[in-house]
């Protein structure tokens, strides 16, 4: 599950700045044979992330 938030900002009419942050706070795995037997299965601690995205438009 993950949860996020972010925002846009327009300096300009054809530029877009995007930030976004927030964290995967639960994933699980599960490691399956070819025969689709479960051989594992693990969880992930949680992970938090950040992104800035910068559009131009011409």
């Amino acid at each position: 599950m993950t949860i996020g938030a972010g925002f846009d900002y327009k300096p300009s009419l054809n530029t877009t700045i995007s930030l976004t942050g927030g964290a995967a706070v639960w994933s699980q795995f599960r490691f399956d044979n070819r025969d689709g037997i479960e051989i594992a299965e693990e969880e992930a601690d949680p992970t938090a992330y950040v992104g800035l995205t910068v559009r131009f438009r011409f």
